[in-house]
């Protein structure tokens, strides 16, 4: 699991994808661009609720900037090692270009 805490974004929405590769997408406008390319097939997984194994990847952080977010990893010998990123964007419908906080990717390696 990932706990992201953004001072400054309580309440606003926000999404957390997985993603199995790091790329630099612009969206939106505005200059912004998002760590993951939203091609990824495990980047579209977690931009559906519901999907089984992925946890809270699309939600509202709580009144201390916080969410926590996962993923389900299967024990399974040949997935030691793989790389995963995962980021943060929240979005603020008061602003003009409604991206609010675009983090950097967070890379992780399965052990």
């Amino acid at each position: 699991s990932v706990t992201y805490s953004i001072p400054g974004d309580a309440g606003l929405a926000y999404a957390a994808p997985f993603a199995l590769g790091q790329f630099d997408e612009p969206i939106g406008g505005g200059g912004f661009f998002v760590p993951v390319t939203l091609q990824d097939p495990l980047v579209q997984a977690c931009l559906v609720p519901g999907v089984p194994g992925i946890f809270n990847t699309l939600g509202q952080l709580d009144s201390q900037a916080q969410a926590t977010t996962g993923i389900f990893v299967p024990p399974e010998p040949w997935l030691h090692g793989l790389p995963f990123w995962t980021c943060i964007v929240t979005v603020d419908p008061a602003l003009p270009i409604p991206f609010k906080t675009v983090s950097a990717a967070f890379p992780f390696t399965i052990p």
